[in-house]
């Protein structure tokens, strides 16, 4: 198939139902950057199976592979997304391949979903792509490329191809060293907070910040004369799977597949209550937080990251109601200790890492009295040394006087 039209070679390949399925979710507009970005030719399934390496891991809609084709200098992850009712749940990290279904049937909410899932990650990745060159945001994980697979059944998959990291941050081998070690935590915060505001600055909140959704790369550093893992690697942390993003502005329900300790408080009560909620600066900002606060903790949650223990014969319904709740008491726990000039003078006192006073600057209980991402980075840039680790002096140093009066808040 020589096409390199996407829509006009995924008909040709037999699987019409999504793609007049895709017509609907992808304007006229929006056409010539899809095609842009497919990379023909397209895969039969023998050829794939043939790329399908060791698995590297899982996630709610997919399995990871190692791909054994891909350069090991430009290592790439492919999504695909299978276009029958039949699963093939597979991801290829590698060049790596993610698989999800889409059902060819037009009114099955959670097949079409699944295809809206890998439409927004496509355009996510063109949003990326655009003023760089042609090449990928280098702060963020997102799609840089993509095909599909003709199978024997005439049904196809699409394949979303990225670049691969080490490991997610979940998994990361620096994570329990990052808590005890001031500047590798430092390194990490400054590159996550990094990568997240290259998402804020396109408009886009990537609004499922949970630690396996968060890649960690370790680089040789050529020029280092330490040992120490902090000084002797480049660490780059970087968002990834933008399949559930939002644009900022937009209201939305809540994401049924969310873990409930990476909502903020008003997204989560507007779960509770099934009702739309406002994406906006406020919950990146606690995202953010949550994520700084997990690294400096060496990977462990502030909150419940696993639903509580129920009988066995519950439903998944009544689990995650229970859930929700839990989470919900541990927020208003969270909310009457908090107090910024509170842990300001802990930190001070005990010593420790300015991050944590910044990752508490983030997660304000009132949305309305939180600051915004780029207020903290502002104020923490300057105060910034070499190994980026910032001294809390220097951050409150930094804070001008109404912005301190906003963080005055003993509750």
């Amino acid at each position: 198939m020589s096409s390199a039209c996407m829509f006009t070679a995924l008909e040709e390949a037999g699987a019409f139902g999504p793609a007049s399925l895709l017509k609907t979710l992808v304007s006229t507009d929006e056409r010539a950057d899809w095609n842009a970005m497919f990379c023909p030719p397209v895969l039969a399934s023998d050829e794939l199976r043939t790329r399908l390496g060791p698995t590297l891991g899982a996630g709610s809609f997919m399995t990871a592979y190692k791909d054994l084709l891909n350069p090991v200098h430009r290592p790439k992850r492919l999504k695909t997304v299978r276009t029958t009712s039949s699963k093939m749940d597979s991801r290829v990290i590698g060049h790596a391949h993610e698989s999800f279904t889409a059902n060819t049937c037009e009114n099955d909410d959670d097949e079409s979903w699944n295809l809206e899932h890998m439409v927004t990650s496509i355009r996510a990745g063109i949003l990326f792509r655009k003023g760089n060159s042609g090449y990928a945001c280098p702060y963020v994980v997102a799609v840089e490329q993509f095909s599909f697979v003709v199978h024997e059944d005439g049904s196809a998959s699409f394949l979303l191809m990225m670049r691969q990291f080490d490991s997610s941050l979940r998994r990361s081998p620096l994570l329990p060293n990052a808590g005890r070690n001031y500047r590798l935590a430092s390194k990490m915060c400054y590159s996550l907070v990094r990568s997240i505001l290259a998402v804020r600055n396109e408009g886009m909140f990537q609004n499922d910040g949970g630690p396996s959704n968060v890649g960690v790369t370790i680089e040789d550093d050529p020029d280092a004369v330490c040992e120490l893992p902090e000084n002797r690697y480049n660490i780059n942390v970087q968002v990834c799977d933008f399949g559930s993003a939002k644009r900022i502005g937009s209201r939305s329900l809540p994401s049924s597949y969310k873990n409930p300790c990476y909502m903020s408080p008003e997204e989560l009560d507007a779960s509770r209550r099934c009702r739309n909620y406002v994406v906006d600066d406020a919950a990146i900002s606690w995202s953010a937080g949550y994520l700084l606060l997990y690294i400096l903790r060496g990977g462990r949650s502030i909150f419940s990251e696993r639903p509580p223990a129920l009988p066995t014969g519950t439903k998944q319904g009544k689990i995650d109601v229970a859930w929700r709740e839990r989470v919900a008491l541990e927020h208003a726990k969270f909310m009457k200790t908090y107090s910024t000039k509170r842990k300001a003078a802990e930190l001070n006192e005990k010593g420790g890492n300015a991050w944590t006073l910044a990752a508490y600057m983030l997660m304000h209980p009132n949305p309305q009295k939180r600051y915004k991402l780029d207020e903290v980075w502002a104020m923490i840039h300057p105060s910034l040394t070499t190994s980026h680790s910032p001294s809390v002096a220097l951050l409150l140093s930094n804070i001008p006087q109404k912005a301190e009066e906003k963080s005055d808040s003993d509750i």
